[in-house]
């Protein structure tokens, strides 16, 4: 054997490749934040490669439209130990199918929330809590606020979330519903049939749907109050911050003032101007749980880093920290904010 071999063979046994697999959806409601959930997650394997610890990361991709059943299958088939993506709640429902149906390989999901991937002893991991924590703060402030008329809108391409959320708030809450609408399809019977204007209006939509559903909103009733699930500045909420005297109220776990000193967010900043949003921060969450799993095994796979996956945690994030159990899933302290002359405040509920 040459010394060169020798050398080699010794650097790799030191020094580990992890190789992640990440699926990301191409569909047009999706691009944005599914791409910036990629760049967070290659910024991360960087940041840490940088670092030269125990071992070091290798991403591979893989796009879908969809259905994400051929993108995870090409990426095990290339060696993904695990597969990150899935940040909404439909398209993690699907993948946890797949991973669970004969894949085998674990499935981290950056944001997803729906309860009904909660308490399983699958493939499926998560970094956020199910919604449920979310409904059950976000109707207390409603309630806390005295709205006494709440007027729902939701759009369609994620009703795993929207629509269920939508549904668990209301049936918390005290306050009479002026009306459930589907954006935009659903509004317009707005502009002939006249009812009880409401005091409050709770938005589920993606960011860009959920600004036109403000600026539709605020031209009708500027005097309600609005409340803004996660979804709805899930990304580009820059958009929504700059509408002229803007104010809303939102849940996160994580303070959005809070980008943590040094470390990763001065390489984020390194590399863009953009902000640490949801995105960024959830997808480094869960590329932090990784690395505390492969910190203790840089070579667990299968069945063992599913075993590893499942042990209770107690991780660090940007901003906020989490705990995981033995399901995967994720508890946190949630937290509510009001955006209100161009800066967040923390409200109690």
């Amino acid at each position: 054997m040459t010394s060169a071999i020798f050398f080699w063979l010794v650097h790799c046994y030191l020094h580990p490749v992890v190789r992640i697999g990440v699926a990301y959806n191409v569909a047009p409601y999706a691009m944005i934040p599914e791409a910036k959930m990629l760049a967070s997650v290659k910024a991360y394997a960087d940041w840490h490669n940088s670092m030269k610890g125990r071992f070091r990361y290798e991403i591979i991709s893989r796009e879908y439209r969809d259905d994400p059943k051929e993108a995870m299958e090409y990426l095990k088939s290339h060696g993904a130990r695990v597969i990150v993506g899935f940040p909404f709640s439909q398209e993690a429902i699907a993948a946890a199918e797949v991973a669970n149906g004969g894949l085998k390989v674990p499935v981290l999901s950056t944001i997803a929330s729906t309860p009904i991937l909660s308490g399983k002893d699958d493939w499926f991991f998560r970094t956020r809590e199910d919604f449920s924590y979310e409904t059950e703060q976000m109707a207390r402030l409603i309630e806390r606020l005295g709205i006494k008329r709440l007027a729902v809108f939701w759009s369609g391409d994620n009703p795993a979330y929207a629509e269920a959320s939508s549904k668990a708030i209301i049936s918390r809450i005290s306050a009479s519903i002026v009306g459930v609408f589907r954006f935009p399809d659903g509004c317009h019977s707005l502009d002939f049939v006249e009812f009880t204007s409401p005091d409050g209006v709770l938005v589920y939509a993606e960011p860009a749907v959920s600004y036109w559903v403000m600026d539709f909103v605020r031209a009708r009733w500027p005097d309600a109050a609005l409340f803004l699930s996660r979804w709805s500045l899930f990304e580009s909420s820059g958009h929504i911050e700059d509408m002229d005297g803007i104010k809303f109220y939102f849940s996160e776990v994580y303070d959005p003032t809070d980008f943590g000193e040094g470390g990763f967010h001065s390489y984020w900043r390194s590399l863009t101007s953009m902000k640490l949003g949801a995105s960024v921060r959830y997808t480094y969450g869960a590329m932090t749980l990784l690395s505390t799993v492969f910190d203790d095994d840089p070579r667990a796979s299968g069945s063992d880093l599913r075993e590893a996956l499942s042990i209770p945690r107690s991780v660090e994030s940007l901003g906020w920290s989490f705990d995981t159990d033995v399901y995967g899933d994720v508890s946190s302290k949630n937290r509510f904010f009001l955006f209100d002359d161009g800066s967040y405040r923390e409200v109690t509920p």
